[in-house]
């Protein structure tokens, strides 16, 4: 319960595949909201008119004839994406509609979508998802207006995500009190669903259509303490999808012995098709056919393709294991063992596949599989108890009603009545490290990766160069050393600096992440104080993965080199000091000949630094062959 029912705070689980909206009730009750057909969920379809315009979302959207390439889905495996990673390159082969590359500043290298002659961002597809779901919030609450919200985003969003996310609240009208994580909801629901005084160790496994997350968490008297996050933001059960739809073309084709048509829009109905027979052979022991008639040659050519739950599981083992991989990854984070958890909450429409509570069980004999939540809907119920208690402010909760306590409903689960009468203590963390470019293709790491925020810090900086007139730096996030290897998430760019000026001009660069989660930084000449924030970038170097475990174990496997690496750069930025240290001091001299010598030795060797050397014992001793031959020129000089 927000206190004012004017602001009422709404939770949002924005999915790939589904949306969900819910609330806490004036009772302190937390609830889902149905949308127009009297469902809890609604699908993450948008349909546009030839014009760009929206025109229809969920089921009506879905259900139009002729969608052609106008029928929008997936925007949150696109959202905050450039057009050349590999995700992106992958999927857009898939969908039916139209993916491009932005070629107009401030956004070039941007994933968008095209429709006619327009093109869509991924955020303005997700706007229409919210304010769908305001529009819900708000039809429940007796024409109520809606203006606050929690959303999740998955645990591995990364900065540029969650900025479009919060840019898609807006356009939907929502301000947007915080971002929280998945798996983070999940668990608030729980605790607050059971209340128990004792400490526990709970594993969320959450696997959506869209997304896999891992969290281990340690919850006490409404304390969640996330330990370890863990995950793939580009796998869930669209890629289980994605396999039957292979497995129905490869028997097409074996049974027939024609070719499938190479048609994005069929394709399209088949993975429909794939999707509604995976979701039922989960809950049955028998077969399903899928069928669809398709042309080939200018005949009409109908294929079926019997399915079951054995072919699911055997078709997407590979998968399923490597969610166990993402498990393993977030246990030796935690510094826990399987036998250490104490219940396992698992949520995320895609966990209805038996398959993965057998993995599970058979890594975690002694924990308890916790089944009490709906796993479609705890997502936006933990994000609505905890926007409660933001709505609250600094009021602190109300007392809860006696009569309140311990209420049943009529399903024989408890009615979350507890949910506006709880202080929860929530504590988010970036998932990535986050640094900038320093001279030589070096991150400069600012905010370690796990490092809760909000968080603020400044760096001190400085020009390079005499008369500098600008200084340009990117923000990366990752935790390799080379830029090459990092992604470009953003840029500095400040012109106008203060000429006539030595260098070593200060700067100041100051990184905050704010309690949304939401990167910004602010780079300031101190001399002026004059001042620019960061740009968000899509231009950078081609993102080849999406699971996370892979870049620290890739971080892993290079350490060596990049460690290395830092050091040739700390090697390098020494000499290139000592030089200008000796140049502004042979400057200082009385005109002769090895004055001119002098500083023509110092040029040759800022000209070898300027194409960035990278063996440090060459430089090493480049810089100790320096020493001796200017030495050397200013003896002869005094004799």
């Amino acid at each position: 319960m927000s206190g004012n029912s004017e602001e009422s705070v709404i939770g949002i689980d924005l999915g790939t595949t589904r949306c969900c909206v819910a609330i806490v009730d004036g009772t302190g009750k937390a609830q889902t909201i149905p949308n127009d057909l009297g469902r809890n969920t609604t699908p993450s379809f948008v349909l546009y008119d030839q014009n760009g315009d929206a025109i229809h979302v969920g089921d009506a959207a879905i259900n139009t004839s002729n969608t052609g390439r106008n029928l929008i889905y997936d925007a949150k495996r696109l959202i905050g994406r450039q057009f050349n990673d590999q995700v992106v390159m992958e999927d857009r082969r898939k969908w039916s509609f139209e993916v491009v590359r932005e070629t107009d500043v401030p956004n070039t290298g941007k994933a968008m979508i095209k429709i006619g002659d327009n093109y869509i961002a991924p955020e303005d597809v997700s706007a229409e998802l919210l304010k769908k779901m305001k529009e819900y919030a708000k039809s429940y609450m007796k024409g109520r207006d809606v203006k606050k919200a929690v959303i999740t985003v998955p645990a591995y969003f990364e900065a540029r995500q969650k900025d479009a996310t919060v840019q898609a609240a807006e356009k939907a009208g929502l301000e947007v009190l915080m971002l929280i994580t998945e798996p983070t909801a999940a668990a608030i629901a729980l605790a607050v669903k059971q209340n128990e005084k004792d400490e526990r160790i709970i594993m969320i496994y959450d696997l959506g259509g869209g997304t896999f997350d891992v969290s281990i968490a340690k919850i006490k008297n409404g304390h969640v303490d996330i330990l370890a996050i863990s995950g793939n933001n580009h796998l869930g059960g669209e890629d289980f999808d994605e396999t039957i739809v292979t497995a129905y073309i490869e028997d097409f084709e074996d049974k027939t012995k024609l070719t499938f048509p190479d048609d994005k829009i069929l394709r399209r109905k088949l993975r429909n098709e794939c999707c509604i027979a995976k979701q039922t052979v989960v809950s049955m022991k028998g077969s399903v056919n899928i069928e669809m008639t398709v042309q080939v040659k200018g005949q009409s050519v109908n294929h079926s393709f019997a399915f079951n739950c054995k072919q699911l599981h055997q078709l997407c083992e590979a998968l399923l294991q490597g969610t166990m991989g993402s498990v393993d990854h977030a246990l030796e984070k935690a510094e826990l063992t399987p036998d250490k958890v104490d219940q396992i909450l698992i949520v995320g429409g895609s966990t209805r596949i038996p398959r993965i509570k057998e993995l599970i069980k058979s890594k975690f004999k002694k924990a308890a599989l916790l089944q009490n939540v709906n796993p479609d809907e705890a997502i936006a119920m933990g994000a609505a108890i905890y926007g409660a208690q933001l709505g609250r402010g600094n009021q602190g909760p109300a007392t809860m009603p006696q009569s309140c306590r311990n209420d049943i409903g009529g399903n024989n689960s408890p009615n979350y009545y507890d949910a506006a009468f709880m202080t929860l203590q929530i504590c988010e963390a970036v998932p990535l490290s986050i640094g900038m470019e320093v001279r030589g293709n070096l991150v400069q790491i600012v905010i370690p990766r796990n490092t809760p925020y909000p968080f603020r810090k400044e760096i001190r900086t400085s020009t390079v160069y005499d008369d500098q007139k600008y200084f340009t730096a990117r923000i990366y996030e990752g935790e390799r050393a080379r830029t090459s290897d990092s992604q470009e998430i953003g840029k500095i760019h400040m012109t106008n600096l203060k000429t006539p000026m030595s260098r070593g001009n200060p700067h100041i660069t100051i990184f905050e992440v704010n309690r949304i989660g939401i990167l910004k930084v602010t780079h300031i000449e101190e001399c002026t104080g004059n001042k620019v924030e960061h740009m968000v970038t899509y231009d950078g170097h081609k993102k080849n993965m999406a699971d996370i475990a892979h870049f620290l174990s890739e971080a892993r496997q290079h350490e060596k080199e990049d460690n290395e690496f830092r050091e040739v750069c700390e090697e390098r930025r020494y000499f290139e000091n000592e030089l200008y240290s000796e140049k502004n001091t042979v400057k200082a001299m009385p005109s002769s000949a090895n004055k001119e010598l002098a500083l023509e030795l110092i040029e040759e060797y800022e000209s070898y630094l300027e194409d960035f050397p990278e063996d440090i014992q060459d430089v090493k001793e480049k810089r100790n062959e320096f020493k001796q031959k200017l030495k050397e020129l200013l003896l002869n000089r005094s004799r």
